[in-house]
């Protein structure tokens, strides 16, 4: 008795799949930057401002995708490895003559 066309699986090609998936996406969330800043004017020609900025305001972590190679003993986990900048604040004082 013969076999018939679709059921001859060889060992080498039963998987046709890669083992690593990279169409995979991590989940995106915006980052909320704020800046203020204020003048003071001394007299005619000598201003001062005082600036303060902020990056991440809201301190949103994003976390690293879940692994996604087959081989590997963590697959579909995710590591809680931030891959954004934490809040970060920086001030400054100009003065403009």
């Amino acid at each position: 008795m013969r076999p018939s066309r679709g059921s001859n699986w060889h060992r080498t090609s039963f998987r046709t799949s890669s083992s690593y998936f990279p169409n995979i996406r991590n989940a995106w969330k915006p980052a909320v930057n704020m800046s203020l800043f204020k003048e003071f004017r001394f007299r005619e020609r000598v201003v001062v401002e005082l600036r303060g900025e902020s990056f991440n305001v809201t301190n949103t972590p994003i976390y690293q995708g879940p692994t996604t190679s087959l081989t590997s003993p963590l697959f579909g986990s995710v590591a809680i490895v931030q891959q954004n900048f934490p809040r970060n604040m920086q001030f400054a004082l100009r003065v403009r003559f």
